[in-house]
């Protein structure tokens, strides 16, 4: 997850690397990472996870932006970096495609690989063919609504 910070000094020290990005919907993603600080410190208000290059800035906005905003900054940082690095090493997958269809998108990336000449070997796992989507965070409605309302607006 951290390495998304990363792609351009990972892309120059390892010329064959590719990237698989995984966009989740930015609502659902900020809620997420509330739910994560809330999980980890019983609060909303002390940052958790992955931390944009504009991180002094964000830390002075309410929970609810912070949220919002540090999703799109690393979300607008990993585009910057596919467009220097190439958009050929990179796949993208939705989050809900993926749970939905776990194996229609293990097969997309199997399919990416083999593309760029990569051989995956299968250890024979059972895969679920679907993942069951958290159905509500433990967050209280109102941050919910601050959340919802401020991403519609950005």
């Amino acid at each position: 997850l951290h390495c998304g910070l990363r792609l351009q000094p990972i892309s120059k020290s390892l010329p064959e690397a590719l990237f698989i990005i995984m966009k989740r919907d930015l609502i659902d993603n900020a809620l997420s990472l509330l739910n994560g600080r809330n999980s980890l410190y019983n609060r909303f208000d002390l940052w958790w996870s992955m931390e944009p290059p504009a991180i002094n800035s964000l830390k002075k906005l309410e929970p609810h932006q912070q949220v919002v905003e540090q999703v799109k900054q690393i979300l607008s940082l990993i585009e910057s970096d596919r467009q220097v690095i190439g958009s050929d090493r990179f796949l993208e997958i939705e989050y809900d495609d993926f749970c939905k269809d776990v194996h229609g998108n293990v097969s997309r990336i199997n399919n990416f690989f083999e593309q760029h000449g990569v051989q995956i070997k299968q250890r024979g796992l059972k895969i679920p063919s679907q993942f069951t989507e958290r159905e509500k965070f433990n967050i209280p409605q109102e941050l919910v609504n601050n959340v919802t309302e401020f991403a519609s607006k950005s």
